[in-house]
């Protein structure tokens, strides 16, 4: 079941004077059982490409195709459809309990109450937040981390065929970015994962694929390790390379002869002990 952009155009404010270009001729592909990290400085259409692609906007040219159907309105309401998640919880989180709250989806696809609660328990485990202790709590009384949690269990609920999350570890500690990494790996065994991001630090090492926006425009689209060997590409869109990459870069840069780039610490470390001790 793949998810296409066809040709896509997007402009916020057309026939204005304050008109923004946000994307510009945009064809690219999702397929199912990937995770694709979406990268772009700020301004660069991250998120309006993800929009665009849960139905969400409509696209000023182009076309939106899921399975080879025409996307017209919201995919979330269809399963499997395609399901996003906001960079603020808060904007999706609503009810008077998380159950209540992750069950609004599947109850609004049409599934029974008790199939609507089934669902919601589910995401909830799939999360790792126990329904018991946590479906019966206000959404407004989690923690940071706990309520983006919840807010991917109500996505999750409603058994997208996608799963397209807006900056998800923004603003969270360690552990909660883990738990959202974690999410991210176990959501592929049902779904094709997208995450815009402007951080590559933070799922560079889990994505199959990576796509790089600047000013509307694509300007990478291919396998992580192809961007790993050319990292020279993050400045291209305007972004910092992660630091495991530029330690690579400045030896490089020294006259340090490096077979390849690596985004493990510890085989970079051998490969920098390697070529430090060979001939110079």
């Amino acid at each position: 079941m793949t998810l296409s952009l066809t040709g896509v155009d997007f402009t916020y404010g057309a026939g204005t004077a304050f008109a923004t270009r946000a994307l510009s001729d945009v064809d690219i592909t999702f397929s199912p059982g990937e995770v694709v990290l979406v990268l772009g400085a700020t301004g660069s259409g991250k998120s309006t490409l993800l929009r665009i692609a849960a139905g969400l906007l409509v696209p000023d040219a182009g076309s939106v195709t899921l399975d080879g159907r025409a996307v017209r309105g919201p995919l979330a309401v269809v399963r499997p459809g395609v399901g996003i998640v906001f960079q603020s919880p808060e904007m999706q989180l609503f009810a008077e309990s998380v159950a209540a709250d992750v069950a609004f989806g599947p109850r609004n696809q049409g599934l029974s109450e008790e199939d609507a609660i089934v669902e919601a328990r589910r995401a909830l485990d799939a999360v790792g937040l126990d329904p018991e202790e946590f479906g019966p709590r206000s959404p407004f009384s989690l923690s940071g981390g706990e309520a983006r949690r919840a807010a991917i269990a109500g996505v999750l609920a409603m058994a997208p065929g996608y799963l397209m999350l807006d900056e998800p570890t923004a603003g969270l500690d360690p552990s909660g970015r883990e738990s959202v990494r974690d999410i991210v790996t176990a959501a592929r065994e049902s779904a094709g994962v997208v995450v815009v991001t402007h951080d590559a630090e933070e799922f560079l090492g889990h994505a199959d694929r990576v796509v790089l926006l600047s000013e509307g425009r694509i300007i990478f689209d291919g396998r992580t390790e192809v961007l790993v060997q050319n990292p020279g590409r993050f400045t291209e869109a305007g972004l910092r390379a992660p630091e495991v990459l530029r330690a690579q870069m400045l030896a490089q840069d020294a006259g340090v002869a490096l077979p390849r780039f690596a985004l493990d610490p510890t085989e970079v470390a051998s490969l920098l002990a390697e070529a430090w001790s060979g001939p110079r």
